[in-house]
């Protein structure tokens, strides 16, 4: 009787196991997709152009970056309009996402190089995007919520 419980214990967690270990159907898929729109983000961070930065952006976006509350693209283009000025090489580390059909959750570490005249720094946070497909087909954040700590020299 012993022997057959620790034989069913054992076939359950070996079950278990491989169930874990099996990825899911469109996995695949779903890692194309948030490698694409991470790559989408860098780029156009890294553009130093405003205009491509906010191409990004749904029209009813909400930004929270430490301290500052941005509402809709007129107020998160007043609000990025200097960073993008100072802000190039920009890395994006995804360590969770999440995909549906009509949205996109991703959450990670950023750096980006800071360099306003004579003053280089780096800077590194946390950052959480959601992504949410549009009517036209298209991928735009509605969510940017970040947090940084101070540049480093």
């Amino acid at each position: 009787m012993i022997m057959k419980t620790r034989n069913i214990i054992l076939l359950f967690t070996v079950m278990l196991f491989i169930t874990a270990c099996t990825q899911k159907p469109g996995a695949d898929k779903d890692k194309t997709l948030v490698d694409s729109l991470t790559t989408v983000v860098t780029t156009a961070w890294s553009s130093g152009d405003i205009n491509k930065v906010m191409s990004i952006y749904a029209d009813d976006a909400v930004v929270l970056s430490n301290q500052m509350k941005l509402c809709g693209k007129d107020s998160i283009t007043n609000g990025w309009k200097i960073v993008c000025q100072y802000a190039k090489n920009f890395n994006t580390y995804v360590s969770v996402s999440a995909v549906s059909k009509d949205m996109v959750y991703v959450e990670g570490l950023y750096t980006f190089d800071w360099n306003q005249g004579n003053y280089s720094a780096l800077a590194k946070g946390v950052v959480i995007l959601v992504w949410k497909k549009q009517a036209d087909n298209t991928w735009k954040i509605t969510y940017h919520e970040e947090n940084h700590g101070d540049l480093v020299k």
